[in-house]
């Protein structure tokens, strides 16, 4: 976002007036321009003294007027809390010096509403020290981004003079830490009702050993007043003196970390994880002049050992660290005078003792030097003496060399440095000696019982967008990779992170809220920022990041607000509750399974080898370098085997919940980084000992899995009857599987065992090894299977002895039966080829035997029609169930068209007579969908008419101008193919021509089989005689007016019919048409009246229904009526016949 939206999006209301002129100081930058002579943009004017001069007067009245509202605000928030303190003051002595009840029931206490009052007025505050915070922060960033702007546009460097301005108006420079201390301490007195939490805030005592379950974030710096005003309303600030007046060097903590320089054991350990890897550290509170340092060992715990990480301390005055790290002077010494004072227990004085042998043993064995140096301003909320929820933000985090390296005396012989004290930023060091983090850095550390949550607001604190999570991060492993650049290789993985902007925008109202008081206060205009103020163009992320602190119409609002949401999240716990399952993946494993956007590694910095070593390997030359290569080329090849895989392998998506994310407090993100050149970015992995266990189980596992094939080898050996060639390839393809999964078993057990070893930070599950040994057994049982089942003969059923009543070869060929399933008895069907009806399409031969064939269970039995029948009878009424239904089909045609080809299996001898019933079912199926556009072009309904025509219909040349007529299947191929081959077998030539060339027209589909067909017959038209191509009239009638009052059967059926001896202009031979004593003539059909098409098509539509064959048979049939009352006569008739005459010899 442009600075100058921002600005007007976070103005608060009281502030409104007393901000930067943002945009009136940008549009003094703009400078007036001169047109240009070709009407186009003109140049800017010059920048000018006198530019210069009325911009540095606004620049400074801006400044005086944010300085004054600034200082106003803060000696007003100073009066109130002074008047605040008073009030507490005065109340909890009522509180503690309160009288008996009187009788009539009166009493000096303080009431709840007083205290209610109170904490009001102390939120108050506290919301207003955070808005002077954003106020201040906001103009400082505006003053910056101007005069940065400035020097750009202009060229006029005006940076280093209002320096010095800044310097003596320095609004910003207030720090709010004792007004926070102040607000705490009366918070927390309120909040507690007079009876505060007390306890030993030391910083020694019970604190010198203890074990805490910690989680670190950074806080950017624009949210850390805000950060601290939220913790204090439930924690107090920790203060060791609680009598002593607040001082800012009272918050400084100064640590010095030891290591070797040349090793950086502590160093790799720590970064690692090791077990047992130790940080030792010299820490102190305050300014130099503190004489009580501690000695402080960190020593690292893995899960698998059932302890827990342990840091442990003991205090030893400044003059004596020199000796005691140079081994000068010995632990004994150090802790001489406790055992004479006998102030703490034996015990405890032992445990310090043993613990001062042990780090000066390591120090001087080991070489441990200081290194580093850790500054910073720890500000603690906690309740005294419980150590429960102990919350701590380190702010000014800075780090220091503390090493004689390069030739510089830094600390020389002396454990710390002594040219540099607590004085932040330490601008008199050079830039290579010192590294000031851009962040503060929040520590929660909790102590709670086992599988206890943290309190709410802690979960809601750290999920805001206040705090950005980064685990196990470290000062002494930060501060040493920064300041040794370049004699440090291994990174930590949050180090690229540095880079990124970790301000988030709010996706939950989460913050300081003024009591009864959350409404939008925003007084920004609409305006956009005509340039980024942002020289890398990053957008902060502050959107919609308006002041926190809103007035409000009322507080009944908020209290609804606040109970809807409640509502809200508790029916959303309730539906995850039952919709979760065992399957279910909870909100982690959706955010680690949500597939990565980019094409590399979330961190490139594990490869073992790089291209610096390849080239030192090629420097060194011989077989270094040709090893190195050959895994370089390996590594390279493997990679995009592996991409190239799972680009093939279809991923899950899995969709991350909106609730989940509602839950977060924010988006989701995934950063992917590279290490820099030559580095390496460690990725903490934690190793469990179950991981070696792991190992060696699934290594056992495919040593089972090896044993188990090479015994299928063995055996197919062993029990194959007839030993030949075959049997040996399949043996020793076995073989093969079970030594080379041998092989890969090893390989990949040695493989894992070395990377766990080096905790490497990769994927240790196998993705294809399985499927691809499964996929060899497989094909390697296929291969056998298929090889050895043609080898086996097919046996026939033994045939019962022949009686004399039995036929010889009665059961010979329906008995036969096939070895296999995969095998067909072919005679069976010979026998029964009498009986089956050819289809155009064929017939399944395996549907055929199983047809004819004897069922399995009964071998000597042949099929029993009676039983046929009453198979067929049950499946025909469900297809007519079916029917029943067919207005709620989602596809009507698909049960018409299964019902039609089960009748054409199931009858094959019988499909044309009324045992089949097809008749009438082709008849209902055509006639269903005539009428519906959706299958005129369908396939399945063209075959049917098709099926009709061929089994049944009694003129097929009109059935198929009856479907042109009506356009079924005019786009389908296959309707001019059958229709042109029913007229090439009628011996039409011509009108099948004209046929395929009215598909090629109508471009039919599929065009290249039928421009293929049209070739074949075109071959066999060719190949005709000439007299044999006639007749040559239309194969589609056209409709023509008859002689008679016969109306054409293929008319339009919603035209009404023409009358054809009604007159008709300009028709007849030799001109029109006379009428004589008002009787038309009789009307004459002329060609010449009116050209026909050759052919008919869809446009001229036939009758809606072409009727059932009974219908048009019935004027052909002779009905029969019964003889009732007639008599026939009888006795003989004279014959009219001439009688026969007999030839007869004249001679």
């Amino acid at each position: 976002m442009k600075f100058g939206e921002q600005l007007r999006t976070s103005v608060i209301r009281e502030y409104q007036w007393y901000y930067i002129d943002y945009d009136g100081l940008k549009a003094q930058l703009k400078t007036e321009t001169t047109p240009s002579a070709g009407g186009g943009k003109g140049k800017r004017a010059e920048w000018n003294t006198e530019n210069e001069e009325e911009f540095i007067t606004t620049l400074y009245l801006e400044l005086e007027k944010v300085h004054t509202k600034q200082r106003v605000k803060a000696n007003e928030i100073g009066r109130r809390i002074a008047a605040s303190e008073r009030e507490v003051t005065e109340v909890v002595g009522r509180l503690d010096n309160q009288g008996p009840v009187t009788a009539e029931g009166h009493s000096d206490a303080p009431t709840e509403e007083e205290f209610m009052l109170l904490e009001e007025d102390l939120s108050d505050i506290i919301a207003d020290v955070h808005d002077l915070a954003k106020f201040v922060q906001l103009n400082y960033t505006g003053f910056q981004k101007i005069i940065k702007k400035h020097d750009k546009q202009t060229g006029w460097h005006l940076k280093p003079a209002f320096a010095t301005q800044l310097k003596a108006k320095p609004f910003f420079t207030d720090n709010y830490d004792a007004d926070i201390v102040k607000l705490s301490k009366l918070y927390d007195i309120v909040r507690t009702r007079g009876n505060p939490v007390k306890g030993d805030s030391a910083a020694g005592g019970s604190q010198a050993s203890f074990i805490r379950n910690t989680t670190k974030y950074w806080v950017h710096p624009d949210n850390i007043t805000e950060l601290k005003l939220i913790i204090l309303k439930h924690l107090p600030v920790l203060v060791f003196n609680a009598g002593k007046e607040f001082d800012k060097q009272d918050s400084a903590i100064t640590s010095i970390y030891y290591d070797n320089p040349e090793t950086w054991e502590l160093y790799e350990g720590r970064l690692k994880k090791s077990e047992g890897a130790e940080a030792i550290r010299l820490r102190w509170y305050g300014g130099m002049e503190t004489e009580t340092i501690f000695v402080e060992r960190k020593t690292h715990r893995e899960d698998w050992t059932g302890e827990k990480s342990v840091k442990a301390r003991f205090a030893m005055k400044e003059k004596n660290v020199n000796a005691y790290m140079k081994g000068e002077l010995l632990p004994p010494a150090i802790f001489e005078k406790a055992r004479k004072d006998g102030k703490k227990p034996e015990k405890v004085i032992a445990e310090d003792e043993r613990l001062a042998k042990e780090v000066q043993y390591s120090v001087l064995r080991k070489g441990y030097v200081p290194v580093c140096r850790s500054f910073y301003n720890r500000t603690a909320f906690q309740l005294p003496a419980d150590a429960r929820v102990r919350i701590s933000l380190d702010t000014e985090l800075t780090m220091v060399r503390e090493d004689n390296l390069d030739g510089r005396k830094r600390s020389g012989n002396n454990w710390r440095r002594m040219d540099i004290g607590i004085d932040w930023p330490f601008s008199q060091l050079p830039s290579e000696d010192v590294e000031r983090f851009p962040y503060a850095v929040l520590e929660v550390k909790l102590q709670t019982q086992s599988g206890q949550e943290a309190p709410a607001w802690v979960r809601e604190l750290i999920s805001s967008h206040l705090v950005e999570a980064v685990p196990k991060f470290s000062k002494f492993i930060h501060g040493t990779a920064t300041l040794f650049p370049t004699r440090i290789n291994l990174l930590p993985f949050w180090m690229p992170q540095m880079d990124v902007d970790i301000r988030k925008p709010i996706t939950h109202h989460f913050g300081i809220r003024r009591p009864g008081q959350s409404a939008n206060s925003s007084t920004s205009d609409d305006d956009q920022d005509d340039e980024s103020d942002d020289e890398d163009g990053h957008d902060f992320g502050h959107a919609s990041q308006e002041s926190t602190v809103r007035d409000d119409n009322s507080e009944e609002t908020v209290r609804h607000l606040l109970e809807a949401r409640n509502e809200l999240e508790q029916q959303d716990l309730r539906r995850r509750a039952q919709m979760s399952t065992g399957n279910t993946l909870d909100d982690e494993e959706q955010i680690a399974n949500r597939p990565l956007t980019d094409a590399y590694v979330i961190y490139e910095s594990d490869d073992e080898e790089g291209p610096n070593d390849l080239e030192e390997a090629r420097r060194v030359g011989g077989w270094p370098y040709y090893s190195s290569l050959l895994k370089h080329e390996a590594r390279v090849v493997g990679n995009a085997t592996a991409k190239f895989v799972k680009k093939l392998v279809a991923r899950p998506d899995v969709a991350m919940d909106d609730a989940i994310q509602n839950r977060l407090g924010q988006t989701v993100t995934e950063q992917r980084f590279k290490a820099p050149k030559g580095k390496k970015i460690h990725v903490p992995v934690r190793v469990e000992p179950k991981v070696y266990f792991a190992a060696e189980r699934t290594f056992l596992g495919w040593l089972e899995f090896s044993i188990y094939i090479g015994t299928i080898a063995v055996t197919l050996l062993n029990f194959d009857a007839k030993l030949n060639s075959m049997s040996f390839i399949a043996a020793g393809a076995f073989t093969v599987v079970a030594v080379a999964s041998l092989l890969y078993s090893v390989a990949i057990y040695l493989y894992r065992a070395q990377a766990i070893r080096e905790r490497k930070a990769i994927q240790y599950h196998d993705t294809w090894g399985p499927s691809l040994c499964g996929d060899i057994v497989d094909q390697a049982t296929r291969t056998w299977t298929n090889i050895n089942i043609n080898t086996i003969p097919p046996f026939e059923i033994a045939t019962p002895r022949t009686t004399n009543d039995d036929k010889p070869g009665r059961h010979d060929k329906s008995t036969k039966m096939s070895a296999s399933d995969d095998l067909i008895n072919f005679d069976i069907i010979e026998a029964q080829k009498e009986n089956i009806q050819a289809i155009p399409s064929g017939r399944s031969a395996r549907a055929l035997a199983n047809l004819f064939s004897a069922s399995p269970l009964q071998p000597l039995a042949t099929p029993n029609p009676s039983d046929t029948k009453t198979v067929n009878d049950a499946v025909r009424a469900d297809f007519e169930a079916e029917l029943a239904l067919l207005a709620e089909s989602d596809d009507p045609l698909d049960i018409y068209d299964r019902y039609v080809r089960w009748t054409m299996d199931a009858y094959p001898s019988a499909q044309a007579t009324p045992q089949s019933q097809l008749l009438p079912l082709l008849e209902a199926a055509t006639k269903a969908f005539l009428s519906s556009p959706q299958y005129k072009n369908d396939p399945r309904y063209l075959k049917l008419w098709l099926s009709y025509i061929r089994f049944f219909s009694d003129s097929p040349r009109e059935t198929y101008a009856f479907l042109s007529r009506h356009g079924v299947g005019d786009g389908l191929a296959l309707f001019y193919e059958e229709f042109a081959a029913w007229l090439e077998t009628a011996g039409r030539w011509t009108q099948a021509e004209e046929v395929y060339n009215m598909g090629m027209e109508r471009e039919a589909r599929p065009a290249p089989r039928l421009l293929r067909k049209y070739n074949e017959f075109q071959q066999r038209f060719a190949a005709q005689p000439d007299e044999s191509r006639a007749p040559s009239s239309p194969a589609l009638p056209t409709v023509r007016p008859a002689l008679a009052a016969k109306i054409d059967p293929y008319a339009s059926a919603a035209a009404p019919p023409v009358d054809p001896q009604a007159p008709r202009p300009n028709s007849g031979v030799g001109g029109s048409q006379t009428t004589r004593n008002g009787r038309p003539k009789l009307a004459v059909f002329s060609d010449a009246d009116e050209p026909a098409p050759v052919v008919g098509g869809s446009g001229a539509k036939g009758w809606d229904s072409i009727g059932s064959l009974a219908e048009r048979r019935k004027e052909n049939v002779v009905e029969a009526t019964p003889w009732v009352g007639e008599t026939m006569k009888a006795g003989a008739k004279k014959s009219t016949a001439p009688k026969m005459a007999v030839f007869k010899d004249q001679d």
